[in-house]
């Protein structure tokens, strides 16, 4: 019989000030049903500066981030400081922030949480556990077959998982190699890019498929902040590639029917999570000052 483990450490990436107090609400319910023994919070800007409502961080330790992959490289460096401070695991579960914006049509709101925090309460062996998302076109990167593939928006991994992947998420060498440089107001990816890989996050980016999308001829900030998100669907795909290459079991979990998510199947949670914004973000402001040694 295979012996079975529950994932007990969180790593959350977050960008600002609201963003971190909802996301830290949902992790919280996530880790008091998970039992989650440490967890980490890597921000990626400074909040001393937002507004002073919101809810407490008691038990969480915050470490500064660098942005220089945004969130892939926060949990990098997540990973990292649990290994130089000693901090044992039986597995980790990532998150960034957008798990905590609960408007209609969100992540959050239509995942079979249920699903998941069984199969991250009783994972074992090699796993990568998250939402399973899909393209409708066949889509191949580095020799493999990513049609299929792992979200990133909340995503576990085994003891046993990370180690096979050497303890790295973050892939910014090899995306890097397929962003294009150029300020021409058009150039997302290069000829580095496999063709339906290309062809699919130029599409999600210039034709209305992100949220963030925008059509050319693009602005230079545009223009960058495109490359940088396409940067981050290319780390996104390698961390499916990875686990192929590395025989760790893939485990995705499909989102819910629409009708699911109307009849309000994670309403409870989710209203929950609203009720727990109540304490004070000056804690969170008194963390960031310490680290930043403004403490009076």
């Amino acid at each position: 019989m295979k012996r079975q483990d529950s994932i007990d450490t969180l790593i959350l990436c977050a960008y600002s000030g609201t963003d971190a107090i909802n996301a830290i609400s949902s992790c919280n319910i996530i880790s008091q049903l998970l039992k989650i023994r440490s967890k980490i919070l890597v921000m990626n800007s400074d909040i001393t500066t937002e507004a002073s409502s919101g809810i407490s961080i008691d038990g969480w330790t915050v470490i500064m981030g660098s942005n220089k992959n945004f969130e892939f490289s926060a949990w990098q460096e997540g990973i990292n400081h649990l290994y130089q401070h000693n901090i044992s695991h039986r597995g980790i579960l990532f998150a960034n922030d957008t798990i905590g914006r609960h408007h209609k049509g969100s992540h959050f709101a239509q995942c079979n949480l249920n699903e998941l925090m069984r199969r991250w309460s009783t994972c074992h062996g090699a796993q990568f556990i998250g939402i399973q998302h899909f393209s409708p076109q066949p889509l191949d990167l580095d020799g493999h077959d990513v049609t299929q593939w792992i979200c990133t928006m909340i995503f576990g991994l085994t003891s046993e998982a990370l180690k096979r992947i050497d303890y790295k998420v973050d892939h910014i060498e090899y995306a890097a190699r397929m962003c294009s440089e150029k300020v021409d107001g058009f150039s997302i990816l290069n000829q580095n890019t496999p063709s339906s890989i290309k062809a699919y996050i130029e599409d999600w980016l210039l034709n209305g498929g992100w949220h963030g999308s925008t059509q050319p001829p693009l602005s230079v900030n545009d223009q960058r902040r495109l490359q940088h998100k396409a940067r981050c669907i290319l780390c996104e795909k390698m961390l499916t590639v990875k686990a192929k290459q590395k025989n760790i079991s893939i485990i995705g979990v499909k989102d819910l029917e629409p009708a699911q998510v109307r009849h309000g199947v994670l309403r409870p949670v989710v209203e929950y999570t609203k009720t727990l914004k109540a304490k004070a973000l000056h804690q969170i402001k008194y963390v960031f000052n310490s680290l930043h040694g403004d403490v009076q």
